[in-house]
């Protein structure tokens, strides 16, 4: 059987199907959860997931199916977060991550790499997250969205609610400030 799209499954939840919202939370609830670790920390992620998705599915009758869902879902997403995050006292972006915690890539094994290259893959992607954290908070949120989301510039735009070039601005100026302080190192 073919896959449905977010949008059709959208409309065969509203025509009574009810394993359609499921299916649309099950193929969409990893990516919010490392979304939301990112933004609030392993220790809230679960309750801002949880929020997230109730979210969804309290104002899925209003959601326009002409728009992109995964635009609509970070969107959501990126503002429950916010809020929690405003409500809760301040806290630093480069504290979110522990030094002994495991990010998501380093968790799924690679079986076409050896243990020797599996060690230098991860020495190296422990550089990259030490250099990404230099970066600013805007620009981190760009290169999340784009690399670990998966979402274009123009889905990113519309997330945020930025135009697209200050979305690529912000990309090419991570990137060239990633080169040197990855040169530095």
């Amino acid at each position: 059987m073919k896959e449905l799209t977010d949008n059709q499954l959208i409309t065969a939840y509203r025509e009574g199907d009810g394993s359609a919202f499921e299916n649309l939370v099950n193929r969409h609830l990893k990516s919010v959860y490392f979304y939301c670790v990112r933004l609030v920390g392993k220790d809230e992620a679960n309750d801002m997931t949880q929020e997230v998705f109730i979210k969804v599915w309290k104002h899925l009758n209003k959601y326009d199916v002409e728009k992109n869902f995964k635009v609509w879902l970070f969107r959501i997403a990126r503002n429950t977060c916010l809020d929690y995050l405003r409500k809760k006292q301040p806290m630093v972006f480069s504290d979110l991550k522990k030094e002994d915690e495991m990010s998501v890539e380093e968790n799924i094994p690679d079986q076409r790499k050896g243990v020797e290259e599996k060690l230098f893959a991860a020495d190296q992607k422990s550089e990259l997250d030490t250099a990404l954290a230099k970066l600013s908070i805007p620009t981190q949120e760009v290169f999340e969205l784009f690399y670990r989301d998966e979402l274009t510039f123009n889905e990113i735009a519309e997330t945020l609610k930025l135009s697209v070039n200050t979305i690529k601005s912000r990309h090419r100026r991570g990137i060239v400030e990633l080169q040197k302080i990855l040169k530095g190192q």
